[in-house]
């Protein structure tokens, strides 16, 4: 007897809801407890290049104030943009709608969140992180006119809409009145 009809088509269905509806709670519980230590980040916390011998003021521990740390320290104040499209994502999971094409939403989440650091990285410098930083730099010299903080905000605008997975009933159901 095969594998494949070892179980129903009912149970098989059941499995993919469950799996489904567990994955978007991991990825939503996860997602806020990122968005709890980004929050509560504090520069004076033990991390990779901090040593310190006192105690951790970040909300979720230790842990949290590694992962927070080299999430603030890479991308500055837009690596908040992680924790909202995961949760988002999550969320999608839990209501049971199927995130689709998910290697293309990874994608263009890393490109809308290079172009938004890039953005930050021209309004407030101190606030984009290293790669902002190292993105500002090469930007200017290969372009430099004022206008790619604007493309680097369009595009980011574009590519985050893009990884988010927001579908028209998604934004009337949002921005309904």
């Amino acid at each position: 007897m095969a594998a494949s009809t070892f179980l129903s088509q009912d149970m098989k269905m059941y499995l993919r809801a469950w799996r489904k509806t567990l994955v978007g709670g991991l990825l939503s519980c996860g997602s806020l407890w990122l968005a709890l230590a980004c929050i509560s980040y504090d520069s004076y916390d033990p991390s990779f290049n901090t040593a310190i011998d006192g105690s951790v003021h970040n909300t979720c521990g230790i842990w949290g104030a590694y992962l927070a740390d080299v999430v603030i320290q890479l991308f500055g104040i837009s690596g908040h943009v992680l924790w909202m499209i995961s949760f988002g994502w999550g969320a999608m999971l839990l209501a049971g709608r199927q995130l689709s094409w998910m290697s293309f939403r990874v994608v263009t989440l890393a490109f809308g969140l290079s172009c938004l650091v890039l953005w930050v990285s021209f309004i407030k410098p101190s606030s984009s992180g290293i790669l902002g930083a190292m993105t500002h730099n090469i930007i200017l010299k290969i372009w430099p006119y004022s206008g790619a903080s604007w493309i680097s905000f369009g595009l980011s605008f574009v590519f985050l809409l893009i990884a988010s997975h927001l579908t028209r009933g998604d934004f009337l159901f949002i921005f309904k009145r």
